[in-house]
């Protein structure tokens, strides 16, 4: 399908652009679009003109706007379009999400989860320091650009950071337990419980928590026995993913977990943290390192 763009870059100029394959399919759709008489590729997230989808897009593209940073999505703001829909177009990334990434065991070593997990610090610093709370952070929400780099995205649930009251629902195994009680009055701490879920993800592989009422999830998938017994919760879980967690690795996530917001881990408790001050990848490191687990990946 092609579309006849206007972006506000160059208002003087009509662009077409061919949507060329879909790269994910959510509540909203989101394209691949690449310019036809120029060479350049976007994503394009697709609203619908209901009132919901209106109200959506305008959230999102309000806080999108406003943000610039190395590790949050680039918005691309488009003066007009010939589709019956809203319209967000962001930067493309050709390295997909982290979803596959991690699922697919491209976080080889401890080194390259502590840089990556650096770099959504970074992110998560700069939206908390721009006054806002991104509330649906997880694993599909962080892309890998075309610099191997992790860029944050999908604001639609976004919210002033400094709102006592929680709008949206958040992701299953991402939210913290306030946020499950419709409690949540610390937008800040919530995304901090979410980013700890993010840290052991990336980690192992796995969701360290699951949120269904079924008696045949094991122990270890419940918060209740890491809230109740973490040394229990801890020997569980490193048994099952058989991959030593450091006493460093749980302590900083026993803090990034606290059930009190208010005792949870804040972003400058983290980053003086022991593990979180390991080494780490350099950008040049991460450009070499990365494109190859990216291609063992894709050919097996």
């Amino acid at each position: 399908m092609q579309v006849r763009v206007k972006f506000s870059e160059f208002p003087e100029f009509q662009h077409t652009i061919v949507l060329q394959s879909v790269l994910g399919r959510g509540k909203y759709t989101v394209y691949h679009a690449k310019g036809v008489s120029f060479d350049n590729s976007f994503a394009l997230k697709v609203f619908s003109k209901s009132s919901s989808g209106k109200n959506h897009y305008a959230r999102e593209k309000k806080v999108l706007s406003q943000l610039n940073h190395k590790n949050v999505i680039s918005y691309v703001p488009i003066l007009e379009h010939s589709l019956p829909y809203e319209l967000l177009a962001t930067e493309y990334t050709p390295n997909g999400d982290f979803f596959d990434f991690v699922t697919q065991g491209g976080m080889r070593t401890e080194r390259l989860v502590r840089t990556y997990f650096h770099q959504l610090i970074e992110g998560l610093e700069y939206l908390h320091s721009m006054g806002v709370a991104h509330l649906d952070l997880k694993v599909e929400n962080l892309l890998l650009d075309k610099e191997c780099s992790l860029k944050i995205l999908d604001f639609d649930q976004a919210q002033p950071a400094d709102d006592t009251e929680m709008r949206s629902g958040g992701t299953l195994g991402y939210r913290a337990p306030e946020v499950l009680r419709t409690a949540c009055k610390n937008l800040k701490a919530a995304d901090m419980y979410a980013a700890g879920v993010i840290l052991y993800t990336f980690r192992t592989g796995e969701m360290p928590f699951v949120e269904v009422k079924n008696e045949k999830v094991k122990p270890s998938a419940k918060y209740e026995t890491f809230r109740n017994s973490r040394e229990r919760f801890w020997r569980a879980k490193e048994k099952e993913v058989q991959t030593p967690l450091s006493q460093e690795f749980r302590d900083l996530l026993n803090g990034m977990w606290a059930e009190d917001p208010e005792k949870r881990m804040k972003l400058e408790d983290v980053k003086r943290s022991r593990w979180y001050n390991g080494e780490i990848y350099t950008q040049e490191e991460l450009q070499c390192q990365v494109p190859e687990i990216l291609n063992l990946i894709r050919t097996n």
